[in-house]
């Protein structure tokens, strides 16, 4: 069973962590265009590496 279902505080926590990561993206991959990689991607966005791949 997903324990982000169970858990309202985590279910917020991802959706943040996945707002951060889509606008951190948007920025890399304006300025870096394919060149953006995922490494810093995560680093922008305050995340983890593992929460992308």
């Amino acid at each position: 069973m997903d324990c982000a279902m169970n858990n309202p505080a985590m279910t917020i926590k991802g959706e943040q962590a996945k707002k951060q990561l889509i606008a951190a993206a948007l920025a890399q991959f304006g300025e870096y265009g394919m060149n953006a990689t995922t490494r810093e991607i995560a680093a922008q966005a305050g995340q983890n590496i593992a929460a992308i791949t």
